[in-house]
């Protein structure tokens, strides 16, 4: 029968020392694995910070370029729109003036252009629009243009009202349409219509085509030529006349 061995003190001494190496060898295993992890968090921290991380869209490469480039959809939004009569009264001087204000909002982007389409109009009779080159279209009750205006740009555009056949104490109501929208963006386009200015009239002031149609009329009606003058102009031409024929006749 075998001898059991297990209880000699030798062999105590060779298992206790076993379990002693192992003991340390897996204690240097866990200090060699935290170690690495270190490293690596270490090297991941240092790229993050020398910009090799998510910082890169901050620089432009993220969604930023993409939101600068959506600006210009949708509509436009103004910082200044207005439609006023810096004089509301025609006289003898002066016709009535009546100037819309466009001006975007600076938050805007340079590239963005606005455009605008602005109409004056009234319906009342004896008046008629007058001067400004600014309008591409224009009759004698409605003057229509379509413009552009960029950010950090203010545009002024104005018509002027004058009499035609108005009297002093008339008015007329002169109504103002516009619509804004961005270059090739006319469907999101934003519209207001209907603002009404009243102008008054103190004297009578024709345009000046009016003036000079009324004094081609008049060209033969000159002061001191009345019907006599023109009677007589027309015997003389009747003399003249007779005196050929006779003329004629003895030859």
């Amino acid at each position: 029968m075998a001898k059991d061995n297990s209880d000699k003190p030798t062999n105590r001494l060779l298992r206790a020392d076993r379990r002693k190496f192992l003991y340390f060898s897996a204690l240097s295993a866990a200090a060699v694995a935290g170690t690495e992890t270190v490293s690596a968090q270490n090297e991941t921290d240092d790229g993050e910070e020398d910009g090799t991380g998510d910082d890169s869209e901050e620089d432009g490469t993220g969604d930023d370029s993409e939101e600068d480039e959506a600006t210009c959809d949708g509509s436009p939004t103004m910082s200044r729109t207005s439609i006023t009569t810096p004089n509301s009264q025609i006289t003898t001087d002066d016709p009535a003036v009546v100037e819309a204000n466009f001006r975007p909002d600076p938050t805007i982007p340079e590239d963005c252009t606005i455009m605008v389409d602005l109409e004056f109009s009234f319906s009342d009779a004896g008046f008629q629009w007058g001067g400004g080159a600014d309008w591409d279209q224009a009759t004698s009750d409605l003057v229509v243009s379509t413009f552009e205006v960029r950010p950090g740009e203010i545009r002024d555009i104005r018509a002027e009202l004058h009499t035609q056949g108005a009297e002093a104490g008339d008015d007329v109501t002169v109504v103002a349409d516009y619509e804004l929208w961005f270059e090739g963006n006319r469907e999101n386009s934003v519209q207001q219509s209907g603002i009404r200015h009243t102008i008054d009239v103190e004297a009578p002031n024709p345009a000046p085509q009016q003036l000079e149609d009324e004094e081609e009329d008049t060209v033969f009606s000159i002061p001191g030529f009345g019907v006599p003058a023109t009677l007589a102009g027309l015997g003389g031409a009747g003399y003249l006349l007779k005196s050929k024929l006779t003329d004629t006749d003895n030859s």
